[in-house]
Parts: C-alpha cells; structure tokens; sequence
C-alpha cells in the first residue's frame, strides 16, 4: 500500500483534502469520486529515508489505548450505533492522536469498504492479527462481541507489561546507578590516583592507564560527548520497540522471551478461536501475529 495526498472539489464549490492509502492513484481517483467529487490534485507521500525514519517518533498506541478503542466502539455497537457514526464519537473522547486513524477509518467505510478492509489499509497501526480478528467478526455477524475480546486482549497484554517494566526497574536503576558511579570515578578520582603515582614515582599500571584516557576524554570533550548521549537517549526512546527486541535474542533473556511468547501465543489463540476462526486457521494467523511483534 502507498500513501497518497489527495484534494478534490465537490459540484457545490467546497474544497476537501486528506490522504488515503492505495495501490496506485486510480483506486485514488475512484474513491474521491465515489465521496467528494472532482479530483484537482493527488500526489504520492515518498517514503522517508532509513535515517530519518530513526529520529521520526512514530505513532504509537499502548495497549491500554487500543484496550478503551474497542471497548468504546463496541458498546456503541451494542447500542446500536452505526460504525460510521460510532468511529467518530470514540474519536472525539480519545486522545488527538486517534483522530487521523478514526478519519482514514471513515472514509474507507463510506466508499462501501468493511472495518477490516479500512483497517488493513493503516498496517503501522493494526496489525494482521487485528485485521483477521474482526474479517472473522464481520463474517459470523458478532462484529460487536469480536471487538470486546480485542479490548480484554489488549487489556491483559498491558498488564503482563505492566508486570515486566516493574521487573526491569530496579535493574535498570542498578545500571543507572553503576554507570554514574564510573562517571565520577573517572572524572574525580582517576586523576588522584595518577598525581599519586607519579609522586611516589611508580610507573602507571595498564588499567590506571586506559582509565585516565577515559577521563580525559570525558573532561576535555563534554560537551560532544553530553550531545551525544542526548542523541543517543533520543534515539533509545523512539525506538525502543526494536532495541527491545533485539535484546530479547540474547541467550540470557532468550528463555524469558520464549515464556512471553508463548503466554501472547496461547491468548491469540484464544482471542481468534471465541471469534469463530478455525483451528487450523487460528493457529496459522497466530504465528504471522508473532512474528509481527
């Protein structure tokens, strides 16, 4: 899918813009016929470059985000609210960010299209598991039931992380501390040490050696070195998600992963067999579900 930017008129005058995603601009052209009128301008969003992609945050919801988005939206179903309409009104009760996710949503429902069909077309956004989650929902005619068991599955995904951040604290905190305590070493006592040997004239040892280049490099370069800690906490932050996975592979943690995996394994399964997917199918759709995490 390509994104594309888009701006039409309808016969009345009134000027619309927005982005929509597709195969090419004749899927474009088709919807904005369908929905706004005349075409006066598209034009392709290119891809950004790997490096700027890094430093870009991307939009992100947390599980508990995506928890209150079904639920909301499936009580409105169940009181018989339609999507369209149900869409807009959790838009407005959620958080801004939600509002361009809700609006693409809207405009693939109004040209005719399922949630599944608009879903799948905002995959930085839900994941292939989502998608077939709610196909099999639209399908058995329990789009309103599905929807609840995604918001109980995200539900109990954000308190097994809830669970493991708390774990990681004090750890983290360790190294925090560790990592500080060298700074100062470095920076205060290291030449110290070094005025002492050369008092009593000893010859420095290897490791006093390679500490006091540490601390020279650290008091004649700080503020190079400040920025890029700066840069690089930045970078950490905003991707987290794969710095996370990578370290997941170690062989320390592997086992720990292997544990998280198979705990989110055998809730997808369940989520998609109480949605009516077939075991066979469930299973196969549960592990491209993995692999997308």
């Amino acid at each position: 899918m390509r994104l594309f930017r888009w701006r039409a008129r309808s016969s009345g005058g009134r000027v619309y813009n927005g982005e929509y995603y597709a195969e090419c601009e004749e899927q474009v052209i088709d919807f904005i016929h369908k929905n706004y009128g005349y075409v006066t301008n598209i034009e392709r969003i290119k891809d950004k470059k790997a490096f700027q992609r890094w430093f870009e945050p991307r939009l992100q919801f947390s599980n508990k985000e995506r928890a209150i988005f079904y639920k909301q939206l499936s009580t409105l179903l169940d009181a018989g609210i339609p999507i369209v309409k149900g869409i807009e009104m959790v838009a407005g009760r959620l958080s801004e960010k939600f509002k361009p996710v809700c609006m693409r949503l809207n405009l693939s429902l109004q040209s005719g299209q399922p949630l599944s069909y608009a879903m799948s077309l905002q995959p930085d956004i839900f994941s292939r598991m989502n998608v077939s989650v709610v196909e099999a929902g639209e399908v058995s005619g329990q789009i309103s039931q599905v929807l609840l068991s995604l918001s109980n599955f995200y539900k109990q995904q954000d308190e097994l992380a809830k669970l493991v951040r708390n774990v990681c604290i004090y750890p983290g905190f360790l190294l925090v501390l560790a990592f500080l305590t060298f700074v100062f070493f470095s920076v205060k006592l290291v030449p110290s040490f070094a005025e002492l040997y050369q008092s009593l004239g000893v010859k420095e040892t290897l490791l006093l050696q390679i500490l006091l280049s540490i601390s020279n490099q650290l008091q004649n370069h700080t503020v190079a070195l400040s920025c890029m800690c700066l840069i690089s906490g930045k970078l950490l932050l905003l991707q987290r998600a794969k710095i996370f996975s990578l370290l997941m592979c170690f062989p320390g943690i592997r086992r720990m992963r292997h544990s998280f995996l198979e705990i989110r394994f055998t809730r997808l399964m369940a989520l998609m067999l109480h949605s009516g997917i077939s075991f066979p199918e469930a299973i196969l759709r549960a592990s491209v579900a993995l692999t997308d995490t």
